[in-house]
């Protein structure tokens, strides 16, 4: 029972980690995208 409890928290840390790093990738993704326009504006 209790290798089971780690085993999920393992797993939600992982999610965790998987979905924080998404979030970074799109910050910078979309910062990307905002100095491509930017510059299509001058």
């Amino acid at each position: 029972m209790t290798s089971f409890f780690l085993q999920a928290l393992h797993t939600v840390r992982s999610l965790g980690n998987v979905c924080s790093l998404m979030g970074l990738l799109l910050r910078m993704l979309q910062g990307s995208i905002l100095v491509h326009f930017h510059f299509f504006d001058i």
